[in-house]
């Protein structure tokens, strides 16, 4: 089911490699990978459609998300990092000497306290009033993917293939059950990133499957998401690359 934005790149390396010819051997030097920024989103289901478009800083950070109903804003300092969403509050995500957001507060009296293992992998969200938790959410890992969230009975696992995640992509323009930590468009503020694509959720006797189409770059253009309760749909992905 589609959903308004949520308030939530690849290093260019070079490979050297040679060749020996009949008398002298030349260094060759391949092209640099490609720096991709993902622009557009278009989702689309058998009874709804709509189009999400994403924006740069001068550093290549995201600066706006938009869909057909807001702006999203996000701004950058050493210390925090804020979210501003058109005619709605802001959200400052606290950042530590990691630049890991260790507090999220919104304007209310409800705010968020985040917790890392000594790997940087985020491992526990509480809600908290005042002091008062009102709930904890718990994350674990194997083999450096998250694959289990509970929170109190609830319990969501995730699956994962072969294929790597690559920072560049995410995808918050829906309601699924792969926690936000892994999609939004500032996941790398939340801790270490697992390492793969997830390919299942289950939560209770819901499951959620999704398949990925790439391009010649290793960008996915596409995500396909199959769901036991039959609410299927599509996302396309557009990107600019230098």
């Amino acid at each position: 089911m589609r959903k308004t934005l949520i308030l939530t790149l690849s290093a260019v390396t070079l490979t050297f490699a040679s060749c020996k010819k009949s008398t002298t051997e030349e260094e060759q030097v391949q092209p640099p990978a490609k720096n991709c920024q993902l622009t557009q989103s278009d989702y689309k289901s058998s009874n709804d459609a709509a189009t999400y478009s994403y924006t740069y800083n001068s550093n290549g950070k995201i600066a706006t998300a938009k869909d057909n109903l807001a702006t999203e804003t996000y701004t950058y300092s050493a210390t925090d990092v804020k979210v501003s969403r058109s005619g709605s509050s802001t959200k400052t995500y606290n950042l530590d000497n990691h630049d890991r957001a260790t507090t999220i507060f919104d304007g209310s009296n409800i705010n968020n306290a985040l917790t890392y293992n000594s790997d940087g992998y985020l491992i526990q969200k509480q809600i908290l009033q005042g002091s008062l938790i009102l709930q904890t959410e718990k994350y674990f890992y194997t083999n450096g993917n998250l694959t289990s969230v509970e929170n109190g009975n609830k319990k969501i696992t995730i699956e994962y293939g072969t294929e790597t995640a690559k920072a560049n992509f995410y995808m918050n323009e829906v309601d699924t059950d792969i926690p936000l930590i892994l999609l939004s468009p500032i996941k790398a503020y939340l801790g270490k990133l697992s390492a793969n694509l997830p390919t299942k959720t289950t939560n209770g006797n819901v499951t959620q499957s999704f398949s990925y189409t790439k391009d010649d770059n290793g960008n996915i253009i596409k995500v396909t998401v199959t769901t036991s309760t039959g609410n299927n749909y599509t996302i396309e992905k557009k990107y600019i690359c230098n």
